[in-house]
């Protein structure tokens, strides 16, 4: 639990300051909150995606820059459904992005 400190002297303040007394986390800004969040979640390391096997040859064509479905089709030999369904469960499952002009690209 998060507290903002009151005047020691305030009738009002007992009862933040009590819970200050008991443990409660000191806020004097927005900083001490995100500072808190911070410390106690997991740092985000360096992914190490596991691609399932359905979507590595398209992972890997997206990895060398964004490209349009057309170009896609044109490099797997793939069929355009083929390639719009993978390229929609690769989206459902936030490894690439749809950007404007058609193209898409790895998340990083």
């Amino acid at each position: 639990m998060f507290c903002i400190p009151n005047n020691i002297d305030s009738k009002y303040g007992i009862g933040t300051n009590e819970l200050l007394k008991d443990g409660a986390i000191l806020v004097t800004s927005s900083e001490d909150i995100i500072d808190y969040f911070r410390d106690i979640l997991p740092e985000k390391t360096e992914q190490k995606e596991v691609i399932k096997d359905e979507y590595e040859f398209l992972y890997q064509l997206l990895k060398e820059e964004p490209q349009t479905i057309h170009s896609l089709v044109t490099k797997s030999g793939k069929s355009v459904s083929e390639i719009n369904s993978i390229l929609t469960m690769m989206e459902i499952d936030e490894l690439i992005v749809k950007l404007p002009g058609e193209e898409y690209k790895i998340i990083e």
